[in-house]
C-alpha cells in the first residue's frame, strides 16, 4: 500500500457478511480505487476505469473483447456470450476454486439505448475489478 502513495480522497462506509457488520475504508487514487475491510484488515476490492493500469497478463481498460480473450487465452465466445460482465472461473492445480479472489471484467454494451439503427459498435473493456469478499 505504501507504494501507492497518499490517496487523493478516502471515504468510510460499512458492509455485512456471514461474520456480521464491518467498517470499510475506500481509498481513491488517480488510477485505482482500493476498498479495505477494517474488521479483517484485508483489501476486499480493487478496481480501475483507467487504461494506465493493466493486469499481469496485460489486460487494460479500452481493449476489445478479442484483445482481452487473446491476452487471457480465453475462448472469445465465452466472453461474447455475457451481456456486460465476465467473471472467469478460477482454478488452482486443475481444481475449481470458487473461493479464490477473482477478477471481473465489465464491457461496454454492443449498442447504447439511444444509438441510431445500424451495426453494433466494438465492445471494449470498461472496468477491471478484483474482489475478495469474506469470510
Amino acid at each position: 500500500m505504501t507504494q501507492l502513495g497518499t490517496p487523493l480522497t478516502s471515504t468510510q462506509d460499512s458492509g455485512a457478511d456471514d461474520g456480521g457488520w464491518y467498517q470499510t475504508t475506500t481509498l481513491h487514487y488517480a488510477h485505482l480505487t482500493v476498498e479495505i475491510n477494517e474488521r479483517d484488515r484485508i483489501i476486499q476490492r480493487l478496481f480501475t476505469l483507467d487504461s494506465a493500469l493493466s493486469t499481469p497478463s496485460g489486460v487494460r481498460v479500452g481493449m476489445s473483447i478479442q484483445e482481452v480473450a487473446k491476452s487471457l487465452r480465453a475462448p472469445e465466445a465465452d466472453i461474447q456470450s455475457r451481456v456486460r460482465r465476465w467473471e472467469p472461473i478460477l482454478c488452482r492445480d486443475g481444481e475449481l476454486e470458487p473461493d479464490l479472489a477473482g477478477p471481473t471484467f465489465e464491457f461496454t454494451p454492443a449498442r447504447g439505448a439511444f444509438d441510431p439503427p445500424g451495426p453494433s459498435r466494438v465492445r471494449t473493456l470498461k472496468q477491471i475489478e478484483m474482489t475478495a469478499y469474506g469470510p
